[in-house]
């Protein structure tokens, strides 16, 4: 320092003191204060010195380790669905994710279904018409509602007048209930089995299954009469047959609601290529009217090719290459008359008691019928 560092100031000083006699002694407290002083920063100085370069190497300063007497701990803030530190997500209140608990303390994901659980109800049946003799209850999994995986599949058979019913020792799952009966719908109903509750009770209702009816034309707009007209249930594959009567018209009943495809000519030979995919509701589905391509006819008489004799009864099948199938028997005058077949190569084959079978091809036009005589030989 350079107040240290001269030592012509201390002359000075010393100089004054013996020209002033009694003011020494305060001279010399003076230069004392300040030399105290002067070492005062430079300690100071010094302590800065020392910390900074203790933060600089990142170790810890004085000020690190000192605390406010006033200062308290603040517990750290939960934010649902905030990244822990350790990447695991902290549930918020009501978490419904799988594996969690709810706010409540109730079991989430897994856990709801962990258990056994009932069911009751009661049936009704809409309208006047009577309840029927039998009907089925039917449990399935639920198409709409959560725990679906844990149900289990139940048919109940129920007969007389039982309208109510009770499940027991049934899985903890969402299940879709209807009961169901030849000729009646059953409307679905929803029902949720957990373990906050376990038992449910449902109120179900069946419908009166309606009808499809509709009507087949000719290419020339006439009613297409003795046509086959199939109806098959998407689901199971079930098949019914009806024929168009004279004025064309076809009609099915009851036919449950659902999806349906509806076909024309018989189902392993179908005249129309593509059926038509129908949606059934009650009380009824009125189909538009469907016309028919240009289709050929058969014509056929069989004798007995001894005598000439005309034959009955004969039984004659017949499936063209192109679609279509028929089978009929003769008339008292051994006739048969088949119409609205596919034009194309035909095959057909006539048998009765008593006659060797006989086969023949036919290749038959649209728009035309080919007509025949042919005679059967006796065995």
């Amino acid at each position: 320092m350079d107040v240290l560092g001269e030592p012509w100031v201390i002359g000075r000083v010393g100089a004054k003191t013996e020209s002033l006699g009694c003011g020494a002694g305060r001279e010399d407290g003076r230069g004392a204060l300040v030399l105290l002083a002067v070492l005062a920063v430079a300690g100071l100085a010094l302590v800065w010195i020392w910390t900074s370069r203790s933060d600089d190497r990142g170790g810890l300063s004085p000020r690190a380790t000192m605390s406010s007497p006033t200062a308290r701990s603040v517990p750290a803030l939960e934010v649902p669905g905030a990244e822990s530190p350790s990447g695991l997500r902290s549930p918020g209140a009501g978490s419904s994710e799988p594996g969690l608990g709810t706010a409540s303390g109730a079991p989430g994901g897994a856990d709801r279904f962990r258990g056994r659980g009932s069911l009751r109800g009661h049936v009704e049946v809409s309208g006047d018409l009577p309840f029927p003799d039998s009907w089925r209850l039917v449990l399935a999994p639920s198409t709409t509602l959560v725990g679906r995986e844990y149900a289990e599949e139940r048919v109940l058979e129920f007969s007389g007048a039982t309208q109510d019913f009770e499940v027991s020792d049934l899985p903890l799952a969402g299940y879709d209930v209807h009961a169901e009966a030849d000729a009646w719908n059953g409307l679905r109903q929803p029902v949720l089995l957990e373990l906050r509750s376990p038992s449910a009770f449902v109120n179900l209702r069946m419908v009166r299954a309606g009808t499809v009816d509709g009507r087949l034309l000719d290419a020339d707009g006439s009613p297409a009469e003795g046509v086959v007209v199939t109806l098959t249930h998407l689901p199971d594959r079930e098949t019914r047959e009806v024929k168009t009567d004279e004025l064309g018209v076809y009609l099915f009943d009851p036919v449950l609601d659902g999806a349906w495809e509806l076909g024309v000519g018989p189902i392993q030979n179908p005249i129309l290529d593509s059926p038509r995919t129908l949606r059934v509701q009650s009380p009824g589905t009125s189909v538009p009217d469907i016309e028919l391509p240009p289709l050929a006819a058969l014509d056929l008489t069989y004798f007995d090719g001894d005598d000439e004799r005309l034959l009955p009864e004969v039984l004659v099948t017949g499936s063209g290459l192109r679609g279509g199938a028929f089978e009929a028997r003769t008339d008292s005058y051994g006739n048969i008359h088949v119409s609205h077949l596919p034009p194309g190569r035909w095959r057909v084959r006539a048998s009765v008691e008593g006659y060797r079978d006989r086969r023949d091809q036919f290749e038959l036009e649209a728009g035309k019928t080919e007509t025949t005589t042919l005679g059967m030989a006796r065995e």
